[in-house]
């Protein structure tokens, strides 16, 4: 029960991550193409 647990947070957490990651490289690409604006808006 304990085993299933803990392997069902670490399988949660590596989804997490790559969602995560994913996130973080198209909000990064995003941002290149509107840095411009994203400057103007701070």
């Amino acid at each position: 029960m304990v085993l299933a647990a803990f392997i069902g947070g670490l399988f949660l957490g590596l989804i997490l991550g790559v969602v995560t990651m994913c996130l973080l490289q198209v909000n990064r690409e995003h941002r290149y193409h509107t840095g411009d604006e994203m400057n103007m808006k701070e």
